[in-house]
């Protein structure tokens, strides 16, 4: 198999904000050889180098100012990774043509539209990384005390809203494990009144409406046992860890990704954005069966991602609807539904759908990464390639 004869030039982190070169190496390939030494890469007959997207723009996590420093016309090739959610047009007109790079690949961690521009992949960085950090455990019982785990992270208007309707049905309440925590910081932090964004949102007012200022937030269930704590200091970081223990307590998921409305005004035509990150994919990992509450048409997303969803068991409708709070109200109401039914049926129903997403996700990384790689090659000039 051929491989780039010379070597790319990176920065590893913390000077770079990611590591880019593994995350474009393919699982099938050749590994690459890096350097950070500039003079060494420039001097080569084809240069190539590895950066994170948006490197040139200030506030931005990948913001550099050492790559700003550089010359980029002078690069044959440039690797560029997104691990969050940057538009294309933005990664485009703001970056790459901006530093006067000529020519190209990048891949984006989330998308809106359709990529038709063959120089883009769309690669879920944040789904790749969790299976890097993280093995299968089996966490199937015979028995298990609780319905639902909501762990729901950093406060935002639709982890309120998920919440409150949790507030309104006690007993479902009472027979799950939620936490809605402040040690991770969010936009919704001060809840709730007139001046807060999170509170001039429908989902926000959605939810002061079923339980008004007395939101349960900061919450820990009183039926988490600290012993299934991913880790004794509770910081932004343990989201990298797939909550086995808890998973070995409870049947079911609540999933609330980080991205959830969709774009104003045209909603019903522009879907999505979807961000698919380490959240959805500690369900795939662990088999788990879930409710997803996220930007409209996730679930197809998903579905066009080769993974299957649990529409054979609830009403997954709701995915198909544009107004947030309705699209939410729904899907809170199968997860009251699924509640109500005896799990081990349930499980039994469901076993094919898990266990094919778990074995999906190792499948799509390795077709992924490996049109990650051939994209690499494809830009490279036969003479500059090793048999």
């Amino acid at each position: 198999m051929k491989q780039f004869k010379y070597k790319i030039y990176t920065l590893l982190p913390p000077r770079g904000a990611i590591d880019v070169v593994p995350d474009w190496q393919g699982e099938d390939y050749p590994k690459f050889q890096t350097t950070d030494n500039l003079e060494e890469v420039l001097a080569q007959p084809f240069r190539v180098a590895a950066v994170p997207a948006m490197f040139n723009q200030p506030g931005v996590y990948a913001y550099n100012q050492q790559l700003c420093d550089i010359d980029w016309s002078q690069f044959d090739l440039v690797i560029l990774s997104d691990i969050e959610y940057t538009d294309y047009d933005m990664l485009l007109n703001y970056c790459i043509r901006r530093t006067g790079i000529k020519n190209y690949v990048a891949a984006l961690g989330g998308v809106k539209d359709a990529l038709t521009d063959p120089n883009f992949i769309y690669r879920p960085w944040w789904m790749f990384q969790h299976m890097r950090l993280n093995k299968f455990q089996d966490t199937n019982t015979e028995y298990k005390p609780f319905k639902f785990d909501a762990l729901l992270g950093a406060r935002k208007a639709h982890r309120s809203y998920v919440m409150a309707r949790f507030q309104t049905n006690t007993p479902l309440l009472d027979q799950s494990i939620v936490t809605y925590r402040d040690v991770f910081h969010g936009p919704g932090d001060r809840w709730i009144s007139d001046s807060d964004p999170g509170f001039n949102t429908s989902l926000g007012q959605a939810a002061h409406r079923l339980v008004g200022d007395s939101l349960l937030w900061p919450y820990v269930s009183p039926n988490m046992n600290p012993n299934w704590e991913v880790a004794k200091e509770l910081k932004r970081e343990i989201s990298e860890i797939t909550p086995w223990d808890i998973y070995r307590q409870t049947w079911y998921s609540v999933c609330c990704e980080t991205l959830y409305s969709n774009p104003a005004p045209n909603t019903r035509d522009r879907p999505g954005p979807y961000f698919i990150t380490e959240k959805t994919t500690k369900l795939f990992l662990a088999k788990r069966l879930f409710v997803m509450f996220a930007p409209m048409h996730t679930l197809k997303f998903l579905r066009e991602l080769g993974f299957q969803t649990f529409d054979s068991i609830i009403d997954e409708s709701y995915d198909n609807c544009d107004d947030t709070v309705e699209r939410f109200r729904r899907a809170f109401d199968q997860v009251e539904y699924l509640a109500s039914l005896d799990p081990i049926l349930v499980m039994s129903a469901t076993q094919q759908i898990r266990e094919h997403n778990h074995n999906h996700l190792y499948a799509y990384r390795k077709k992924i990464k490996n049109q990650m790689h051939q994209m690499i090659l494809d830009k490279i000039p036969e003479q500059h390639k090793l048999d």
